[in-house]
């Protein structure tokens, strides 16, 4: 495909890996036996050029593998995946747009546990968005001082959400009950900008900021 214009950036797009069995089997000492990279290819794109800035994050649904979002600074676009032998493809299947008139998203996350729900993050509010509908489910202004930075769902219980923004916090949600974090942590001397649960260990937590410093809580 042609390159964007200038000014003008890419939503997003798909690529193939190729070659990820030898690679994985090649010898890993040193790099004379290892394959040569191979480059990627590219089979979609997610809709046509969008301004420079305006792509934050494409977030691929863990529970639905046919299904993407492609998070911009005043919308969420819901894309549906189809393969064939000839080609790919990717049809927008849905659309919502930021819910503060001057605010932007920041980050986003899949729920694990849900197929159709997906956290947002604009500004400093929190929302979970019903991707049949594209409506919001679950909303909590203010859940930081500041603008959040990171989200992230519990590995193994349903209805918690991890969060972290600019007012150097950590905060655990229950989605059921969001009026209060069930944990708030201030974490670091300056901006959260991610905290993450560990996959195996959900009471381990994993945190780091512009303080130069990567945390480990037990939640």
């Amino acid at each position: 495909p042609p390159p964007p214009a200038a000014g003008a950036g890419r939503g997003g797009s798909l690529y193939r890996m190729d070659r990820l069995a030898e690679r994985e089997a090649a010898p890993e000492a040193g790099h004379r036996g290892a394959p040569a990279p191979a480059p990627l290819a590219e089979l979609l794109q997610l809709g046509g050029p969008c301004a420079l800035g305006d792509s934050v994050d494409v977030l691929w649904n863990p529970v639905l593998p046919e299904q993407v979002a492609s998070l911009h600074r005043g919308t969420v676009r819901l894309w549906s995946l189809s393969h064939a032998a000839a080609a790919s493809s990717a049809s927008e299947s849905g659309a919502a747009p930021s819910p503060r008139e001057e605010g932007s998203f920041g980050c986003g996350r899949w729920d694990p546990h849900h197929a159709h729900a997906l956290a947002l993050a604009c500004e400093s509010d929190l929302l979970t968005l019903d991707t049949r509908s594209m409506k919001s489910a679950v909303a909590v202004a203010d859940a930081h001082e500041q603008p959040v930075r990171g989200l992230d769902y519990n590995p193994n219980k349903p209805n918690t959400l991890l969060s972290s923004g600019d007012d150097y916090h950590v905060k655990v949600w229950d989605l059921r009950k969001p009026l209060t974090p069930v944990l708030s942590l201030l974490a670091h001397a300056h901006w959260v900008t991610s905290a993450t649960y560990n996959r195996f260990h959900d009471q381990l937590l994993l945190s780091c900021g512009t303080d130069s410093q990567v945390k480990l809580w037990r939640g």
